[in-house]
């Protein structure tokens, strides 16, 4: 037992380091950067979450100031008490050395591990069900004033929380109210005192919802999701295993097991509620639902539940090896875990993994986008309106700028895809807010990265209509060179044509193509309104070919039929690189759009292998 209970405090002090460090270096990630922006106005519910989790972004930034640290820090505290918690449980229900061994068992959880990095909903909601969880625990096995307090503060934190919160609230309903004990709970008073602070708990988000016409249930329930069969969604099931560990998730599921057939107790019985209908009922609906933004870590809060009892049943039943193959093995894959999320805080790691896919752009910093603001303002007036294109653009750079009420959003796919669209509105934020700009000097960021290249043209022309008259000035490169963040302004009184950024495609080679000899590179390039002088081929950053530009490309026509680039439909290129002197080996290809008014743009920018096959990541 002193063993297990210093390798769990030792790992927890390990961890807790490791997650303040990261929580420190790390960029915010664009929803923490939304849920400090809505923290600036706080309200009891949003468009797309119950209000706790922008009320704890506020928290922070209110104690210790505009800082990621600062923002996340309630988020840590409440993930370092986790693990706690899980000791906690597993004691009253076995034993001391059960206990701390789940308590690492909880460690090792990859997503366990990390929780709390980020400023997020699942912190709370995973605390939440498993405080939920302890509570009717302890209620089972002796009813007391002290676990009904706490049945009621784990309802209002989950209810407070998300909409989620209401699958585990079901789950343990079910374990509750499926034995004779459970049952006998519901003639307790301070248990139904407990229910119902739990229930009035939800009252805030449906107040906002019958204001909004229901609007944030319908995102959370229906307009989010697809509703017709995808196999993607079974494929990200698949990754189940290795999110928790191959032995770790065997170990699990055959818990689960054990429950079934120990349901005559009626511990184990919420224990199979509780942690069994969430599975059930996320597992299910995997390929219905949705597919747009990453759900994998919905089942934490079972997983946890199960690894309460795992290293108990393990010990009962003899399986020694078992238990220690599952401490390595996962203790391995956190490492590695790990490992990736400190590179990501190194100035050359970020855009190394983002370049590979590793980690998202929705990660990027935007410290140089925020200076390339503060430069420009310099030279605007200070009634100068502040547009972003999209939310996670917006929330981000009132973050780095310190300006949570000052900027506008436009009417951005995105917005509309995260249930953000409506709350710019409630806060007259939104493009139905923008005829009030037409007096003032405008500042317009507009993320290129968060729109379909097919979508870039139309989204120009969009721009032009709100706006006439608007000019691009500049342009920064984020997410290690991937996409860009353009800049545009507007003048009071300005009207006419706008001044567009020229838009390019590269249709060979592919990327990661093998290439030897003499390679080929062809394509399209748009300079709308002003028109291309010339196209240059660059390897790696430096002018490999002058392409002849000129070639008729009537598809560029046919799918942007706005397009006024004068030299429609003559808008193809083609260009002949003789590889044979260049080394073998990993190169980058890349175009730079030159403007008839001298501006240049590099765009496409793709890896090649020269001599060899480069395996896209």
């Amino acid at each position: 037992m002193v063993t297990a209970r210093r390798a769990f405090v030792a790992l927890w002090l390990a961890l807790a380091v490791l997650r303040l460090w990261l929580a420190w270096r790390l960029p915010l990630f664009s929803d923490e950067a939304w849920y400090w922006l809505e923290g600036q106005r706080l309200a009891w519910g949003y468009s797309d979450l119950p209000g706790s989790t922008a009320w704890l972004a506020r928290l922070g930034t209110a104690l210790a100031g505009e800082h990621p640290l600062a923002l996340r820090a309630p988020f840590l505290a409440l993930a370092f008490a986790l693990p706690w918690l899980c000791v906690r449980c597993a004691r009253r229900w076995f034993d001391a050395q059960a206990g701390w061994q789940a308590g690492i068992l909880a460690l090792l959880l990859p997503l366990g591990s990390v929780l709390g990095v980020l400023a997020v909903p699942d912190v709370v909601l995973v605390l939440a069900s498993v405080l939920a969880f302890d509570a009717c625990l302890a209620l089972l096995m002796k009813a007391s004033t002290r676990a009904a307090t706490q049945l009621a503060l784990a309802l209002a934190l989950g209810a407070l929380c998300h909409y989620r919160f209401a699958i585990a609230l079901a789950g343990g309903a079910v374990g509750l109210l499926a034995s004779a004990q459970g049952r006998a709970l519901l003639r307790d008073r301070r248990v139904l005192a407990a229910l119902l602070v739990g229930a009035l708990a939800w009252l805030p988000i449906l107040v906002f919802n019958a204001q909004q016409h229901d609007a944030g249930l319908r995102f959370q329930f229906v307009d989010r999701h697809p509703w017709h069969f995808h196999a993607y969604g079974l494929k990200l099931q698949l990754l189940q295993p290795l999110l928790t560990g191959p032995l770790l998730y065997a170990g699990l599921l055959w818990t689960l097991w054990q429950a079934w057939r120990r349901r005559a107790d009626p511990r184990w019985r919420l224990l199979l509620g509780a942690a069994g209908v969430p599975l059930a009922v996320f597992t299910g609906l995997a390929p219905f639902v949705d597919i747009q933004r990453l759900s994998l870590h919905w089942l934490l809060s079972t997983w946890l539940l199960l690894a309460i009892a795992v290293p108990a049943l393990l010990r009962e039943h003899g399986h020694r090896r078992w238990r220690i193959g599952i401490w390595i093995s996962n203790f391995a894959l956190c490492a590695g875990l790990w490992g990736l999320a400190l590179l990501a805080t190194a100035p050359v790691g970020s855009p190394w993994l983002m370049r590979l896919g590793l980690q998202p752009a929705t990660f990027a910093s935007i410290d140089a986008v925020a200076a390339a603001v503060r430069a420009q303002r310099a030279t605007m007036p200070a009634n100068t309106a502040r547009v972003a294109d999209d939310f996670e653009l917006a929330a981000k750079l009132a973050f780095a700028l310190g300006e949570g009420r000052h900027w506008y959003s436009l009417d951005h796919r995105l917005d509309a895809k995260h249930g953000r669209a409506l709350q710019w509105a409630i806060w007259g934020r939104d493009e139905g807010a923008l005829e009030a700009l037409r007096s003032r000097p405008l500042l317009l960021l507009v993320d290129e990265g968060a729109l379909h290249p097919q979508a870039r043209e139309p989204w120009n022309r969009h721009l032009c209509d709100l706006f006439p008259g608007l000019r691009w000035v500049d342009e920064v490169a984020i997410a290690g060179g991937r996409d860009a963040v353009l800049m545009y302004r507007r003048d009071p009184g300005a009207t006419g044509a706008c001044d567009y950024p020229a838009l390019a495609r590269m249709r060979q080679p592919d990327a990661g193509a093998h290439v030897t000899g003499n390679l080929i590179v062809s394509g399209w390039a748009i300079v709308d309104g002003i028109g291309v002088a010339r196209v240059e081929v660059l390897l790696d950053g430096r002018v490999a070919a002058l392409a002849h530009y000129g070639v008729e490309d009537v598809e560029v026509r046919s799918q942007w039929p706005q397009s006024d680039d004068p030299a429609q439909p003559n808008v193809g290129f083609s260009a002949r690189l003789d590889l044979r002197s260049i080394a073998p080996g990993a190169h980058t290809l890349a175009l730079r759009v030159v403007a008839r008014d001298g501006r240049a743009r590099v765009l496409e920018r793709r890896q090649l292998w020269v001599g060899g096959v480069l395996r896209e990541p």
